[in-house]
């Protein structure tokens, strides 16, 4: 009996994506070759994966999107947003994968991760997975992809509910992963840690690595005051989405930006920081020009890997060193928008 459930919402991507017309059949298999994302069904990518579930598992499938990642917008995520809501509603028990575009798959996870951290009906494990050549690609890495996150989604509903991503045979906690390379086959990876778990080969199944880092995934402080009581109905997401902007910190580094941003009405402010959370003394004031005005600002790390240990910023300035800046934009974005 088909008790369980797996829900795999397709968003489009290379996953989904179809080599160019132009492209050459006999193209060397690591090669690079033109394609257009979005292209197949989220159905046709799963034809052969039910034969690979476990006896009690059924696999449900919907088209949310068909989108090349790089273009997901804030419509976009109310939309993927609401389905995912509506399968945590249900009572049937299961868990919901869902496959992305690379580009902004770690946005999307973090988009994801902070609902889950925030809203206490979310109680069914989100697993997000991606390819970095299309679909009919003489070695696509989209099918094993595909089918190790389907894997990786039955094991995680029996953990804690939180949000992963699977790819190129290894997994990892939203709040970790991150893409590192623009072309090669491991693109996705670590900004903190090791991975949660690694494919084997031998045995078909995943195994937890010994070295992952334990425990959920690090919340960090609110940049609204000690007095909110929690976030508002998804009823209400915004139309448009809260003005969100990284400050990058570095050599010749120049507050026009800065003060423009203010003057225009930016409702968020991300610092990033040089080194061990280090900032060029020349955007003092107009950073602090965006305090005097209530508007919130959150410091990170311009550094690859590594979480800095600097304390002394402004205390205004919220810690989210944890997360790279495209997550923390994200984190602030959603409490603009929803926290009360």
């Amino acid at each position: 009996m088909k008790n369980q459930t797996l829900w795999v919402l397709g968003t489009g991507g290379t996953i989904a994506g179809s080599l160019n017309q132009s492209s050459t059949t006999d193209m060397p298999a690591a090669a690079h070759a033109p394609y257009t994302a979005a292209k197949h069904s989220i159905a046709s990518l799963l034809t052969s994966m039910n034969d690979q579930m476990p006896s009690n598992w059924l696999i449900d499938s919907e088209q949310i999107m068909q989108i090349d990642s790089k273009d997901m917008n804030w419509n976009n995520w109310k939309l993927l947003v609401l389905a995912v809501d509506r399968l945590q509603q249900l009572e049937q028990s299961g868990s919901i994968l869902i496959t992305h575009g690379t580009d902004t798959i770690e946005e999307t996870a973090a988009m994801l991760d902070w609902w889950m951290q925030h809203d206490s009906r979310w109680t069914k494990s989100i697993t997000l997975t991606c390819a970095m050549r299309p679909a009919d690609h003489p070695q696509a890495d989209g099918p094993a992809n595909l089918s190790q996150a389907c894997r990786w989604a039955v094991h995680a509903q029996e953990l804690q509910p939180q949000v992963w991503v699977s790819a190129a045979q290894q997994v990892w906690r939203a709040d970790q992963v991150q893409k590192n390379h623009p072309l090669d086959i491991q693109a996705i990876g670590s900004r903190n840690g090791s991975p949660t778990a690694t494919w084997q080969i031998q045995s078909l199944d995943w195994q937890a690595s010994s070295s992952a880092t334990a425990g959920g995934v690090k919340v960090p402080p609110s940049i609204h005051a000690m007095h909110v009581r929690g976030i508002s109905s998804l009823s209400n997401w915004p139309e448009a989405q809260p003005w969100v902007e990284v400050i990058r910190s570095g050599a010749c580094a120049d507050p026009r930006t800065t003060n423009s941003m203010i003057e225009s009405g930016v409702q968020g402010l991300i610092v990033e920081c040089t080194g061990n959370g280090t900032w060029n003394k020349a955007l003092d004031i107009s950073l602090h020009a965006a305090i005097i005005k209530k508007i919130p600002v959150a410091w990170v790390s311009r550094c690859p890997h590594g979480t800095p240990m600097n304390s002394a910023h402004p205390e205004e300035w919220a810690d989210w060193s944890y997360f790279n800046a495209s997550k923390a934009r994200v984190w602030m974005m959603l409490e603009l928008a929803f926290m009360r």
